[in-house]
């Protein structure tokens, strides 16, 4: 490290390279929300870091002691410590990581999508949040984001609702915020709200839960 920028200079830089004007999509709302709770400092990792800029910038913010990635495609020439592992079974040692970042990941785990050939739709988004918390340091936080509402049965991709993320995050001491679509904009709203709302074309989420589990 030896970053002397000020926290105002780390936060224009982080939405300077993930957050992209006029994105339809959930994704500004995810790295935004995600800003809000990050520790800047310590170990991190950030979970199917492929196809993600997230991992490359939290290395180029200069303030974190490591950073790391895992996904179970390649990701050539990275700028911070890459693993090719699945995140239901890693070789990484127990409580590890000060912080774990997973966003739009988990609803994958397990899924028929981006070259999985260990298919579990049942246990896989489990198995993964399992061995994250394994990996995570006493007090270290993990966050997570989430498709929510109501899925139109697509075969890649998990939708949550109360029942299912109790079920993901059981015996965990964790605390969700909701956002929805609404015309061109992601605003916060209530559980019931994203409850209500269905996969859009695509899968695209028109809900998502953001959760932050504190171990």
């Amino acid at each position: 490290m030896g970053n002397t920028l000020s926290i105002a200079e780390v936060e224009k830089i982080y939405k300077e390279r993930l957050i992209v004007p006029d994105r339809m999509d959930e994704r500004n709302t995810e790295y935004l929300w995600l800003w809000d709770w990050l520790e800047l400092e310590g170990s991190i990792l950030d979970v199917g870091c492929c196809e993600s800029r997230l991992a490359e910038t939290l290395a180029s913010l200069d303030v974190f002691e490591e950073v790391w990635g895992i996904d179970i495609r390649p990701y050539p020439n990275a700028p911070f410590r890459f693993l090719q592992e699945d995140i239901r079974r890693t070789s990484l040692p127990t409580r590890y990581f000060d912080q774990i970042v997973a966003i739009s990941t988990i609803e994958h785990v397990g899924m028929k999508a981006y070259g999985n050939d260990w298919l579990d739709p049942v246990h896989g988004d489990r198995m993964a949040v399992l061995e994250m918390y394994r990996i995570l340091k006493d007090h270290g936080y993990m966050y997570v984001t989430l498709p929510y509402g109501k899925s139109l049965g697509d075969y890649w991709i998990r939708y949550y609702n109360k029942i299912t993320l109790d079920n993901l995050f059981f015996g965990l001491d964790y605390s969700p915020r909701y956002f929805r679509k609404l015309g061109s904009e992601w605003v916060e709203c209530s559980e019931e709200e994203a409850a209500q709302m269905p996969s859009g074309e695509g899968a695209l989420p028109q809900a998502i839960a953001c959760v932050m589990v504190v171990k």
